[in-house]
């Protein structure tokens, strides 16, 4: 994407070819300034995710907190009468 300017084929003057020269830096700029845009804008919907996704692992966490003691005593029951069985 390097465009050169030859002055001699243009007739152009040292002030011409600077301006052309400072367009094109002042579009590649452009284009940097939106990929820049685009890439906080994917950060900021990461940030949301992971926000919501902490709320849902809080969320399983404090039911599993809440159910583990009766299910582990569920359990055991279970395999104490399935060894009585056995």
């Amino acid at each position: 994407m390097n465009k050169e300017i030859d002055p001699l084929r243009f007739n152009l003057s040292d002030t011409e070819i600077i301006i052309i020269k400072l367009e094109l830096i002042f579009d590649k700029i452009q284009i940097i300034e939106n990929k820049i845009l685009n890439i906080e804008n994917k950060l900021l919907e990461i940030q949301t995710n992971t926000v919501k996704m902490d709320e849902h692992v809080n969320f399983v966490n404090n039911i599993y907190s809440q159910v583990k003691y009766p299910f582990h005593f569920l359990m055991n029951k279970i395999n104490k009468y399935s060894l009585i069985k056995e």
